[in-house]
């Protein structure tokens, strides 16, 4: 059995494991186009994804990520006022994570 939904610009399929265990081949080749949910007892088990969809899922999440960082940079900067440069950069010296 196989349902489908869309979700934003996607088509997602959604397959028991036993329908993948038969033919794997098949829905590797489907999973270029949409990724599919596959499930193990009815409840959700896996995503199989095309690579390059995954990097370039894994690219946004780390571009997000540094995104919120420089929030919360920006956040702490206004609460503090800043530092100083030439003590930040010492600090970083001293501790070994700058080199020259």
């Amino acid at each position: 059995m196989q349902w489908r939904f869309s979700g934003g610009e996607k088509t997602i399929r959604i397959l028991p494991i036993t329908d993948l265990r038969t033919r794997t081949t098949d829905y590797l080749e489907q999973v270029k186009e949409n990724p599919i949910v596959v499930t193990k007892h009815g409840r959700p088990w896996a995503v199989l994804l095309d690579y390059v969809q995954y990097q370039m899922l894994i690219e946004r999440l780390e571009d997000l990520e540094d995104m919120q960082d420089m929030q919360d940079a920006e956040v702490e900067y206004r609460k503090t006022g800043g530092r100083d440069l030439e003590v930040v950069i010492r600090e970083l010296e001293n501790s070994g994570d700058v080199s020259d």
